[in-house]
């Protein structure tokens, strides 16, 4: 099975407990995929790449992956810069 989430335009730690409990609900059993659409994010930090390095990390405990669609520049830019990219399916 496969889940969708919208990333915010602000995923950094003000957002962290709203955006951690939303991920957290999505990783459960029978859960493949989630699919994490980020073409609206403008502002990432490190805790908003803390919440999707756990993300993929409870699915790959369960066979899943954490699949990256869409990203903004700003987001891919994060992520490129953190050597984080390639630990991420991405589908642009």
């Amino acid at each position: 099975m496969n889940e969708h989430i919208m990333l915010p335009s602000d995923f950094s730690g003000r957002n962290a407990a709203q955006a951690r409990s939303a991920f957290l609900q999505l990783v459960a059993p029978g859960v493949k995929k989630i699919i994490a659409d980020g073409s609206r994010v403008d502002m990432v930090d490190a805790v908003g790449l803390g919440i999707l390095v756990m993300t993929q990390r409870r699915l790959q405990k369960q066979g899943g992956e954490l699949v990256m669609q869409g990203m903004s520049k700003s987001m891919a830019m994060i992520l490129d810069k953190v050597r984080l990219r390639s630990s991420f399916g991405v589908t642009l």
